[in-house]
C-alpha cells in the first residue's frame, strides 16, 4: 500500500508541475495583452469612410443544450457585399467533431449530447463557397478553426486570405497552436497581418469596405473583436468574450476554474470587454453577438443561413 500511495502521490506532483508549466507561462502570458479599445466615435468615422456588407448571416455549424437550460453553439458569420465577394468569420467545426467536442461537456457537466448542422463549407455549398474570398478568426481555438479545411477542399484550395492582428499571429498558447495548425494545414489559408495605421485600435480589413478588427485579448492573446455596419445597423461580434450574452449584460464572469484550469484567461480584461460590448448592446444601431450563443443573437436580428434557402438576408 506504501508503494502504491507513493506512486499516486509521484502521479500528482507530475501533474502538478506539468501544469504549472504549461499553464504559468499561458497566465503571465495573457495578462500582458491589453490594449487600447477604440472609443465609438472613430468607430463610427472608420465605418462610415465607405459603404459595407449588405448582409450578414450566422452559419451554424452545431448546437449543445446545456444542463443550465442554454443553448451552446458553434457558429460562422457570412458577410457579403454588393458585388458578390463573401467573408468568413470562423469556421465552425466539421460534424464528427462537433460531436467529439461536446462529449467532454456532456460527460462532465451533464449537457445534451452535441448535435451537428453540417461544416460550414457544407452548408454553403460549393458554388458559394467559390466566393468566400476572405476570412478571419474572433480566436484560434479549434471548435472555432477546425472547420477551415472542409472550406478549403470545397474551394479546391484556392488561396484565401486570412487576416489576423499581430497579436493573433505572433502571441500563441498552448490552447490556440492547434487552431494555427488547422490554417497551416488547410491548403489554402494565407495568413496577412492586419495593421492599426491610425493607432486608434482600429484594424481595417483590407478589401473589405465597412469591416473592422479590434485586439481584445482576455480569453485568448490573439483573441478578435469584429464589427460591420450591414445597412443602417453595426454589429458588433465579439466571440468568447463570453459564453452567453446574459453574461455581458449582467457583467457576470466565467468559472474560475475554467479561467484558470481549462483555459487560462484574464479576468480583468474580460471585464472590461465586457464593459465596452454593453455600451453597444446598449446603443441605437448596434447589435452584439457573442459566438456561443446565437439564439440571443437571433433575437436581436441576426439571421439563420437555411442550406434549402441560399439566398437569405438578414442584417
Amino acid at each position: 500500500m506504501k508503494k502504491i500511495a507513493i506512486g499516486l502521490l509521484a502521479i500528482v506532483v507530475l501533474l502538478v508541475l506539468l501544469a504549472l508549466g504549461t499553464l504559468g507561462p499561458a497566465h503571465r502570458q495573457i495578462r500582458r495583452i491589453a490594449p487600447s479599445l477604440p472609443t465609438r466615435s472613430a468607430i463610427d468615422t472608420a465605418l462610415s469612410e465607405a459603404a459595407g456588407p449588405v448582409s450578414l448571416v450566422a452559419v451554424n455549424s452545431g448546437s449543445q443544450a446545456s444542463s443550465e437550460g442554454g443553448v451552446v453553439t458553434h457558429p460562422a458569420y457570412l458577410l457579403e457585399w454588393s458585388d458578390g465577394r463573401r467573408f468568413l468569420i470562423d469556421a465552425g467545426m466539421e460534424p464528427d467533431e462537433v460531436v467529439a467536442f461536446g462529449r467532454p461537456i456532456e460527460l462532465i457537466l451533464g449537457s445534451d449530447p452535441a448535435v451537428p448542422h453540417g461544416s460550414v463549407a457544407g452548408q454553403l455549398g460549393k458554388a458559394m463557397a467559390q466566393t468566400v474570398m476572405g476570412m478571419a478568426f474572433t480566436h484560434l481555438h479549434i471548435d472555432h478553426t477546425q472547420g477551415i479545411g472542409a472550406l478549403c477542399r470545397s474551394r479546391d484550395a484556392r488561396p484565401l486570405r486570412v487576416f489576423q492582428t499581430p497579436y493573433q499571429a505572433d502571441d500563441l498558447n498552448h490552447t490556440t497552436r492547434p487552431g494555427l495548425a488547422h490554417i497551416e494545414a488547410s491548403g489554402c489559408g494565407r495568413r496577412e497581418r492586419l495593421s492599426d495605421a491610425t493607432g486608434n485600435g482600429l484594424y481595417p480589413i483590407p478589401g473589405f469596405p465597412g469591416l473592422l478588427a479590434v485586439a481584445g485579448g482576455g480569453h485568448t492573446p490573439g483573441s478578435t473583436i469584429f464589427l460591420a455596419r450591414v445597412g443602417e445597423g453595426v454589429w458588433v461580434m465579439g466571440g468568447d468574450v463570453a459564453n452567453f450574452m446574459e453574461s455581458v449584460t449582467l457583467d457576470r464572469p466565467k468559472e474560475a476554474i475554467y479561467s484558470y484550469l481549462i483555459v487560462p484567461e484574464f479576468g480583468t480584461r474580460l471585464a472590461e470587454l465586457r464593459a465596452w460590448l454593453r455600451t453597444f448592446d446598449e446603443a441605437d444601431g448596434y447589435r452584439v453577438a457573442i459566438s456561443h450563443d446565437l439564439g440571443a443573437a437571433v433575437k436581436r436580428g441576426m439571421v439563420v443561413f437555411e442550406a434549402a434557402s441560399p439566398g437569405v438576408r438578414g442584417q
